[in-house]
């Protein structure tokens, strides 16, 4: 599914049953045989053991690594129960989960989301993002909603220019609600503007990889251009 913070929430049905003193394990196949990838950060102080794949017993007398941590956190009806040496928390992973793979990129870009299409017709009355705040004092990203008219032809319809507003405290997670509610109609799609970074007071996240098919209108686009003839797949 998609994600707006990079973080994907699974509930399990019915719920794993956990007794004091598990540990939490996990496992994935090779990059060409998954579907989905869970991402780890290094660097960072966290003790972990690595075995062989498809293991179903775990000896932890092998040499451990300490510092590297997987972006998985279990969620217990008993928030008691879940205990960390090194305070990783579901806060912590959020965070973190959107600097993976260097995920924003730094050039000025023009990018639309044909996969994120609106599927009726309303107004949007609030943004979510994960940004950079640059503290410069220059131009500002937009977020968009295109509208196709041709083949390959998209018309910028509405748009917010968004802001540094920092709506949990230690993250990059930020919201802009704008003035007057941006109005969509069913197969409208999602776009966003980004400024050269030097030019940009935030740098807006994009996710790498896990994201949704994109497209980039080919050469520089100005802020202010209204339609653009797209053909490339990013």
């Amino acid at each position: 599914n998609f994600s707006t913070t990079a973080v994907y929430n699974y509930t399990l049905e019915p719920p794993l049953e956990v007794e004091p003193g598990d540990l939490l394990a996990f496992s994935q196949p090779l990059k060409e045989n998954s579907g989905v990838r869970g991402f780890y950060i290094e660097s960072v102080n966290f003790n972990s053991h690595r075995i062989g794949f498809g293991n179903t017993t775990a000896d932890l007398s092998v040499p451990q690594i300490n510092n590297s941590l997987v972006l998985v956190y279990p969620i217990l009806a008993d928030k008691q129960c879940v205990h960390s040496t090194s305070s990783v928390n579901a806060t912590f992973i959020k965070d973190q989960s959107l600097l993976i793979s260097e995920s924003r990129r730094r050039d000025q870009h023009q990018l639309l989301y044909p996969e994120l299409k609106f599927s009726c017709n309303g107004s949007v009355t609030k943004w979510i993002y994960g940004v950079v705040d640059m503290s410069g004092t220059g131009e500002l990203p937009e977020i968009q909603i295109w509208r196709q008219t041709d083949t390959h032809a998209y018309t910028k319809q509405n748009f917010s220019c968004v802001s540094a507003n920092e709506t949990e405290p230690g993250t990059n997670i930020h919201e802009y609600y704008p003035e007057i509610p941006l109005q969509f109609q069913e197969g409208d799609i999602l776009g966003y503007f980004q400024p050269d970074e030097d030019d940009s007071q935030i740098i807006l996240y994009a996710q790498r990889e896990s994201g949704p098919t994109n497209l980039r209108a080919m050469g520089l686009v100005d802020i202010a251009a209204i339609t653009v003839t797209v053909s490339e797949l990013f």
